[in-house]
């Protein structure tokens, strides 16, 4: 499965292009239909999972008759109290779709148990109402291997949905479990832009022993940085020192002389003997891993990623751009290369990057659910780093994966222009709570690779804004948790002069 940047153009199935003049390309979730299914199941091997619950409990049975297609599917009613339903997956019935009703926003959990065999499980939503599943209707997806049990728990709007049980591999007998609870919405939470723009003047003087600082302003006519309150931050001494910031992305551009001087070391490591000597599994990683490439060397071959660090950490340095948190360190992790990239590779990015110290975490990047990705940033919590998601670049109702794990870990950023306005490609908040802010995505200069600067556009542009107001935090208090770092972000943002 691909995985890419979401300003990086690949081969799609819906046939998107680029703006000429601000790059938002869109990257997919799945592109599945019925012809297509048996080759689709390896590519789906992959779980997601968020805060909510459904969930069916499964027992042996027979094979049911109907429930072959959308259209036919076994109807489960209103879920609100547990259900249980026994079923069969196998050569005699491959596969069996369950349909079932939302009355109201829900936690959804539903799982598949008491498995003999192979079976994997996916949640639907028939958006366009035509019965078949179509480019992004695929909503969740559980394929542990073996006969390990399949769940899959997230938030969802009143609507109707449809579970899919389907055959991997042998013939089992399941019991499917449902269970459905209503979900509150917060207060000051917007199904559009979230809890709004993140700001790290405001963020900083809710911080205990700080007061409301004075409102500064940039003279070098970087909006975005004012936007996002970093010149107040710098005023009060607050410039991302002791920080490091992973951009797990298509590389990084270390030579450019706008960021060589905030690169993360790791000085664990003696440069060029060919010895791995901090025993991480890494060889001479003194400036990150190219996990493309495996090798120790993650230059930007696309710019994307050099761009993102720009916006993230840029030196004051009289020349260029600066960089909301201009004193933190951007450690390099190359996991997307110039056709996209795996599953495997943007996990171990991750991964990589909280084992090597990185308190925040940057993904401007999207694909299809994968259970890897999501066991790497529930990883990268626990190990203390914060992963700042982007939304996602197809104007949607609610973030694409991974941006989509924000009610469970991290944070989701969507876009906004100068004039504070949505951007009519990023992907909105939902009426499922989670964990998102917007940040300036639309026309953002940066750095990109030999020594030039670019203008892009995208919610990738936005993401590294909230990192680096992140870095700022941090830099003002380096005790803070990735839970405490997401409410501070959440609870201090404001939406006074958003428009939609």
């Amino acid at each position: 499965m691909s995985f890419a940047a979401f300003e990086t153009l690949r081969p799609l199935a819906s046939r998107l292009a680029l703006d000429s003049s601000a790059t938002t390309g869109i990257t997919p979730t799945t592109a599945f239909d019925r012809q297509l299914q048996a080759e689709v199941a390896a590519f789906w091997r992959s779980g997601h999972t968020t805060n909510n619950a459904l969930s069916v409990s499964p027992t042996a049975t027979s094979a049911i008759a109907t429930g072959r297609t959308l259209t036919d599917a076994f109807p489960l009613g209103t879920v609100s109290s547990p259900q249980t339903i026994n079923g069969f997956a196998g050569t005699a019935a491959t596969e069996s779709y369950y349909r079932f009703t939302l009355s109201t926003i829900s936690s959804l959990n539903v799982s598949l148990t008491n498995l003999t065999a192979d079976v994997d499980l996916q949640l639907i939503q028939d958006a366009n109402q035509n019965s078949i599943v179509d480019l992004g209707e695929v909503i969740g997806s559980s394929a542990n291997p073996s006969a390990q049990a399949e769940s899959i728990a997230t938030g969802l709007a009143a609507g109707t949905y449809f579970i899919h049980v389907y055959q991997y591999s042998g013939d089992t007998n399941y019991t499917l479990s449902t269970l459905a609870t209503p979900l509150a919405v917060p207060v000051g939470y917007d199904s559009n832009y979230g809890y709004g723009l993140a700001n790290a003047g405001s963020a900083i003087a809710s911080l205990p022993g700080q007061s409301q600082p004075p409102t500064v302003s940039t003279n070098n006519n970087a909006w975005d940085l004012n936007l996002v309150g970093a010149p107040v931050a710098w005023a009060n001494g607050y410039t991302g020192q002791g920080v490091v910031v992973a951009v797990v992305d298509t590389g990084v551009d270390v030579t450019h002389a706008d960021l060589n001087d905030n690169l993360w070391t790791n000085l664990r490591e003696i440069s060029g003997n060919g010895i791995d000597d901090d025993s991480n599994g890494f060889v001479d990683d003194v400036y990150g891993w190219d996990f493309v490439d495996r090798d120790n060397t993650p230059m930007d071959l696309n710019g994307h990623g050099t761009h993102v660090a720009g916006t993230i950490a840029a030196e004051q340095n009289g020349f260029g751009v600066t960089g909301v948190a201009y004193n933190a360190k951007i450690m390099p992790i190359r996991v997307i290369g110039l056709d996209g990239g795996s599953n495997r590779d943007v996990a171990a990015g991750i991964r990589y990057a909280a084992d090597n110290g990185a308190d925040v975490i940057n993904l401007s990047l999207g694909g299809s659910a994968s259970s890897a990705i999501a066991d790497a940033v529930k990883y990268a919590a626990q190990e203390g780093a914060l992963v700042v998601m982007a939304a996602g670049n197809d104007g949607g109702s609610q973030p694409v994966f991974p941006g989509n794990l924000a009610n469970q870990w991290g944070i989701a950023v969507g876009a906004i222009d100068i004039n504070k306005k949505l951007a009519n490609f990023s992907d909105r908040a939902g009426v499922v709570p989670l964990n998102y802010v917007v940040a300036p995505g639309v026309n953002i200069l940066s750095t990109f690779p030999n020594n030039t600067y670019q203008s892009l556009s995208g919610t990738s542009m936005a993401t590294p804004h909230v990192s680096g107001v992140a870095a700022l935090l941090l830099s003002a208090d380096s005790t803070l948790t990735p839970a405490q770092l997401t409410s501070l972000l959440d609870t201090t943002a404001t939406n006074q002069g958003l428009t939609v």
